[in-house]
């Protein structure tokens, strides 16, 4: 996938991908996995003030911990 394309999954400009890319100081895999990481960071950055490096940790929990089914809080997460 392109980087233009990787935009477009996620739903944000093109401009916002190199600035991700630049505060995580490394280019992202463009990937649909990486997509949905950064989709859920973007969103986690929408609800609470955190850099992306750190809503970035916090979406690679979330994620890995949901696709196993484990608990997360009071919910259940099954694929």
């Amino acid at each position: 996938m392109r980087r233009a394309q990787f935009a477009e999954a996620i739903g944000v400009p093109e401009k916002w991908v190199h600035n991700a890319e630049t505060s995580q100081g490394r280019s992202l895999p463009y990937t649909i996995n990486w997509a949905r990481r950064m989709a859920v960071a973007r969103a986690i950055q929408a609800v609470v003030p955190v850099p992306l490096p750190t809503a970035d940790r916090l979406a690679a929990t979330t994620l890995a911990t949901a696709a196993d089914g484990t608990v997360v809080g009071d919910r259940r997460f099954d694929s």
